[in-house]
């Protein structure tokens, strides 16, 4: 479900509101992240946003190749006042 977290100047921001952002497997409802946060992390989750991030294409080389970033999942949690991950501490 988890598959690992997204460390990003964003999601580094969002630390500070309590919000921690992770990749996901596309299939997975908001309900099973939420469980699957507390019972890795021990922690209260009080909300779940998801988005899904498109496929992109990216110049690879100077020949002007493009190659596809394949697109994920990704969830923002938001977890009780008080409450932190110490993976997302420095």
């Amino acid at each position: 479900m988890l598959l690992k977290p997204i460390f990003s100047e964003k999601s580094i921001a969002l630390t500070g509101l309590n919000k921690y952002s992770f990749r996901v497997d596309p299939d997975t409802t908001k309900t099973q992240i939420k469980q699957a946060v507390k019972d890795l992390y021990k922690v209260d989750v009080i909300s779940v946003t998801t988005a899904k991030v498109k496929n992109r294409q990216v110049k690879s080389n100077k020949l002007g190749k493009y190659i596809t970033k394949r697109g994920y999942k990704r969830a923002i949690v938001q977890l009780k006042s008080g409450q932190k991950i110490s993976l997302f501490q420095s």
